[in-house]
């Protein structure tokens, strides 16, 4: 949040805490929580959520009738990389596992994956610094631009008007020669 954003745009805050021992009271594996008026109970507000998913009390089902959080969590708990073992139908575990294969078994790779994830994101980052600062030149020139022809069409008016080339120079702040070219055309 910086100073000035109206608290309209904030963005929601969604905190995730994986617990290797169950920690709350709650006989759920997945626990979601709001900030709360005590008494009333009303919801102070949406923008932060707490949610706790306690590895030892999720029930061990069959991959077929697991939900989407079951099988991250599932994954998450595995004590090695078997993505394709544990959830072996979804494809997004198989290609999580092939990643951890190679990360825990070559330090050397995962040193130049990192390596290319900063290049990327600096990169990205250079382009859209580099695009805002030259939107900001075109911008200016822009203005520049319309500010030099609307003191040169004002200059056009006040000679019309017989009015000195030394007055309108201060009134527009023209150069002298600028305004003598405008009188000859």
């Amino acid at each position: 949040m910086t100073r000035g954003i109206p608290y309209h745009k904030l963005t929601p805050v969604i905190i995730i805490n994986f617990l290797t021992h169950n920690h709350l009271s709650t006989k759920n594996y997945h626990s979601c929580y709001h900030f709360n008026e005590d008494d009333e109970h009303s919801r102070l507000s949406d923008i932060v959520t707490f949610h706790f998913v306690e590895f030892p009390k999720m029930q061990k089902k069959e991959h077929g009738v697991m939900t989407r959080l079951e099988k991250w969590v599932t994954y998450l708990g595995a004590k090695a990389p078997a993505g394709e073992v544990i959830i072996p139908e979804d494809d997004i575990f198989k290609e999580l596992a092939e990643v951890e294969k190679v990360f825990s078994k070559d330090k050397e790779e995962m040193l130049r994956y990192e390596a290319a994830e900063r290049y990327e994101m600096d990169y990205v980052s250079h382009m859209s610094t580099a695009e805002l600062k030259g939107e900001e030149r075109g911008i200016k020139k822009g203005l520049e631009k319309g500010r030099k022809a609307q003191a040169l069409e004002t200059a056009k008016t006040l000679l019309k008007m017989n009015l000195s080339v030394d007055k309108i120079a201060e009134a527009t702040g023209l150069k002298t020669e600028e305004i003598l070219q405008l009188n000859i055309s």
